[in-house]
């Protein structure tokens, strides 16, 4: 992708701070109710810059479907890495659910984290108990190496039928559920939602780069990101929250995301920019590290709310800027040279 969305590295870097007040809600003493939206958000911005990066490369046969898995591993693996080295610790330390889990079960769970696999069912109820958020990573993966090996069908129609099949499947699950919070849990309704949200999400994003490249559309990015906090503040509506929740990802994500997508360079840009390239270390390292401090110091934090949380953010922030460029990014260059030559 040579062109740098500066817009959309906000949106992604303001989605995982949302992400994080969700887990951390001792660290404020409040919490945004729809913040698990978030993830949604992150589904459609990932589609987005995987068609934006990817779709010429695989229909020219720059890269193979093989090169491609790779590089997605190569652009997500090391970073969780380094999380679950943090986070299997905060676990069996803070974890209630960790005195369930006997030594068997807590070799297999880590063993399992190191594959970037589930937990199985019979272990816990979370997906990933280690680290919650990494669920998301597993279904965007999954989707993601859908897209390669279907890409070459996905003529405009095909994908047009694909992106209503998931959003009426969406939508059923959603209304059965009561809203999006799913897909982090073992249970037949939990994955395929987890599965609905990921796939939904990359379609769309593909779809809208697709779009982009055939019109002018406007520019607003302070629209844009008010409209996502709107959505995110939406308090809980009882039976019709389900439709608040595909209301933003059908509708107000999507055009969040034309509205960002296509604004110029300015000011604000470098900013936003270090801001995206802090939002993957912010979204796997929020929770265990949150987790870790709470329970060093729970008093404490609680007293001093919300000042621990935005200290917290500052610190989760600044250090996840430093790792992606200073580790993960030279880290993964060495990766993109040995593996896969030349592509990257």
């Amino acid at each position: 992708m040579n062109k740098r969305y500066a817009y959309l590295d906000g949106i992604r870097g303001v989605a995982a701070i949302f992400i994080l007040l969700r887990h951390t809600v001792g660290y404020w003493g409040f919490e945004v109710y729809r913040s698990y939206l978030a993830v949604d958000l992150f589904f459609i911005l990932s589609g987005f810059v995987i068609a934006e990066s990817y779709a010429g490369r695989l229909a020219r046969r720059d890269i193979t479907i093989g090169q491609f898995v790779k590089l997605r591993l190569i652009r997500v693996y090391p970073v969780y890495l380094a999380s679950l080295c943090i986070a299997m610790p905060a676990f069996i330390l803070s974890s209630p659910g960790a005195d369930l889990l006997g030594v068997n079960d807590f070799i297999s769970v880590g063993v399992l984290s190191l594959l970037f696999l589930p937990s199985l069912p019979s272990m816990a109820g979370s997906l990933y108990p280690v680290n919650g958020p990494y669920w998301s990573l597993f279904f965007e993966l999954i989707v993601n190496f859908l897209y390669a090996v279907g890409r070459p069908l996905l003529k405009p129609k095909v994908l047009g039928i694909l992106l209503t099949a998931a959003g009426a499947g969406l939508f059923l699950a959603a209304s059965e559920v009561g809203n999006l919070d799913s897909g982090f849990r073992w249970g037949g309704i939990s994955v395929i939602t987890g599965f609905l949200r990921a796939a939904f999400g990359i379609l769309m994003g593909v779809y809208i780069s697709r779009k982009l490249e055939s019109g002018r559309f406007p520019q607003s990015p302070i629209l844009a990101m008010l409209m996502i906090f709107l959505m995110f503040f939406v308090p809980a509506l009882g039976a019709v929250d389900f439709l608040v929740d595909v209301l933003s990802v059908f509708l107000v994500f999507p055009a969040c995301l034309i509205l960002c997508a296509t604004t110029k360079a300015d000011r604000l840009s470098r900013w936003l920019v270090l801001l995206g390239l802090a939002s993957y270390p912010i979204y796997v390292f929020h929770k265990p590290i949150g987790e870790l401090v709470y329970f060093l110091a729970p008093n404490t934090i609680v007293l001093n709310q919300p000042y621990f949380g935005v200290l917290l953010v500052i610190v989760l922030v600044l250090s996840s800027i430093v790792l992606e460029k200073k580790i993960d990014g030279p880290i993964r260059k060495v990766l993109v040279r040995k593996v896969i030559g030349k592509a990257s």
